[in-house]
């Protein structure tokens, strides 16, 4: 664990708490805004369930693109 010495503390306490409070947060950081570009999906009417993310018959998931984007289903063995 690290510990802030006398000096550090008194500069996080009196300079870089009220500085940053003063500066504030763009609005467009605050809160979840799932539906702006950056955490929007690429493929919106596709909806892909987590056991098929997270099993892994292969590692590089291109049997979830094959199944869900493309409709090939695999063979089974």
């Amino acid at each position: 664990m690290y510990f802030l010495s006398d000096i550090d503390s008194k500069l996080l306490i009196k300079k870089l708490i009220p500085h940053s409070r003063k500066v504030g947060v763009s609005e467009d950081l605050r809160g979840w805004s799932w539906h702006k570009s950056p955490m929007k999906p690429y493929y919106d009417s596709e909806d892909i369930p987590m056991y098929l993310v997270c099993s892994k018959y292969c590692p590089t998931n291109r049997d979830v693109f094959l199944n869900r984007i493309k409709g090939i289903r695999g063979e089974v063995t």
